[in-house]
């Protein structure tokens, strides 16, 4: 990638962006324009506003090169550049390359636009499914762990701890380490939904 490729373009420059480091990480991450393809001047655009509630974090930017950021901004929202057909094409994108989409979940942290493992959290994580393996129960896991019933529930329902993304009904794998290994997800996954159609 080239020098300039890299750089905080003007668009960025005047959006509300605040951390360069966190900008040129974005950028090498996706590495080009997620329209079009572009690796020259590119710039970082909040999929979530500001404005509107986003955070300035990695996981809520997308890279554009500087005529399709230009664009989005100034486009009526019904064209080919709308806010919703871009969005969710840069997130799709990212959740096909194995990218989460969605707030880091518990067990996890985030460090340059990657999903890391929190040691400590983990450990809580692997408890919750070798309890339920034995348990099986969701009801019993959560008394045993002191959690509650939903908590335990998403927990043992998120791919993302085997090493997987869902995004919009599809499963992807991840760039991420896995907590517990597919064989456990597919076991616990398979007794929960037995249990279901009881």
């Amino acid at each position: 990638m080239t020098e300039t490729s890299v750089r905080v373009s003007r668009m960025t420059k005047r959006s509300t962006m605040r951390n360069k480091t966190l900008v040129e990480n974005a950028i090498k991450r996706d590495g080009k324009c997620m329209l079009c393809g572009t690796t020259e001047d590119l710039s970082v655009h909040h999929i979530i506003p500001i404005a509107d509630g986003g955070t300035d974090t990695i996981d809520n930017m997308i890279t554009l090169c500087d005529k399709h950021h230009y664009l989005y901004h100034h486009w009526p929202k019904n064209e080919v550049f709308g806010t919703r057909k871009l969005t969710m094409r840069g997130m799709d994108k990212k959740a096909s390359d194995g990218y989460l989409q969605y707030r880091v979940p518990y067990g996890y942290i985030m460090q340059e636009g990657n999903l890391v493992i929190d040691k400590e959290a983990a450990e809580n994580v692997e408890r919750v499914f070798k309890s339920y393996i034995e348990l099986r129960s969701t009801l019993k896991v959560a008394r045993k762990i002191e959690l509650n019933k939903t908590s335990v529930l998403r927990v043992l329902r998120n791919p993302v701890y085997c090493g997987c993304v869902k995004w919009n009904n599809k499963v992807y794998e991840g760039m991420h380490e896995p907590i517990i290994d597919r064989a456990m997800f597919d076991v616990v996954n398979k007794v929960l939904d037995e249990n279901r159609k009881k």
